[in-house]
């Protein structure tokens, strides 16, 4: 192959990976405010019986849906449907994976509302 095909190859293979990355380091990082997010997981844990440990796992869960592009996408439709801000609706999904998992038991309160 000729040399100069190799260098548009490399470039071109860059690109792409630039392309996708930037998109990742998006949503991690801008699509949503850390600070509202922080406040949502917070008012979940606390009500909790264990508020720190329930904290982390409400924020792992948020960064598990914030790696992938799919996730992201139906947390923003979804929070469009409610009326919601987006960094709600985030919190509310990560809050859904916990239970769903049997991370996190629901509250006294959402127990006994839905009875």
């Amino acid at each position: 192959m000729n040399n100069k095909k190799i260098k548009i190859i490399i470039i071109i293979i860059l690109a792409i990976v630039t392309v996708l990355v930037g998109m990742a380091v998006y949503r991690m990082f801008f699509m949503f405010k850390r600070k509202k997010i922080k406040q949502y997981v917070t008012a979940y844990a606390n009500e909790t019986a264990d508020p720190n440990n329930a904290f982390r796992l409400i924020m792992e869960s948020c960064e598990l849906i914030l790696k992938s592009q799919d996730l992201c996408k139906s947390v923003c439709i979804s929070a469009q449907i409610d009326g919601i801000e987006k960094e709600n609706a985030l919190v509310m999904a990560a809050v859904n994976n916990c239970y769903s998992f049997g991370f996190l038991a629901p509250s006294q309160t959402e127990e006994q509302g839905a009875q």
